[in-house]
């Protein structure tokens, strides 16, 4: 199924009600996008090949288990306000390389950033990012890539609004999108309420 969401499983519930927060601090609001990250990351894993490996157990060698080909995956992080999802991301995908680029609104990733991204010559692609709200700069980049990789598309966010997330998914069938939850407040932040402004600590903090 290409649109999977957590909105109301009470882990994603909790998660949620801490990125959510106006009344918290930079770090604190980076490290629940940084929860969020690992979350999402730890649903990837059913989708994943896994194999059997030998690992040191304290009464000799057992049989353990390992994401198969994890060097293959590339972690795409839209900056800047995807950082902290991404960085969680890696919490579970410790061998995948994470690659920071910049899109542009409706024109998508330069060609050096594509040529980066595909240079990992990866079997499954993650896009994270920290809020889905139009997809316009989301669009262009699942074409480039779609068009020049045959890997696997996964596209990982906290919040996205729920007719975004349908249309996207309708549009791009191939893909899979996951969210922390969807919205039917169709918000886009501006200024002081910009996720990467806040996230970033890049406006004050009022304290209560």
């Amino acid at each position: 199924m290409p649109l999977k969401h957590h909105t109301l499983q009470p882990a994603a519930r909790l998660l949620a009600n801490q990125s959510r927060r106006v009344d918290i601090d930079a770090r604190s609001l980076s490290a629940a996008h940084h929860d969020i990250g690992r979350f999402l990351a730890y649903g990837l894993t059913d989708v994943l090949e896994l194999e059997s490996y030998t690992i040191q157990h304290c009464q000799g060698p057992r049989e353990g288990i390992r994401i198969k080909e994890e060097h293959r995956i590339a972690v795409v992080c839209l900056m800047r306000s995807g950082q902290y999802l991404s960085d969680g991301i890696r919490d579970v995908l410790r061998e995948a390389p994470l690659f920071p680029v910049t899109p542009c609104r409706s024109v998508g990733l330069s060609d050096k950033d594509l040529r980066m991204v595909l240079s990992a010559d990866p079997h499954t692609v993650v896009i994270a990012d920290a809020v889905v709200n139009t997809g316009e700069s989301l669009r262009p980049i699942l074409t480039q890539l779609a068009a020049r990789s045959a890997a696997r598309l996964h596209v990982m966010a906290a919040v996205a609004p729920t007719p975004t997330a349908v249309k996207l998914a309708g549009d791009f069938p191939a893909v899979t999108f996951e969210y922390l939850r969807l919205s039917d407040n169709q918000y886009v932040g501006i200024g002081r309420t910009d996720t990467g402004d806040r996230v970033f600590g890049h406006i004050p903090f009022n304290r209560p």
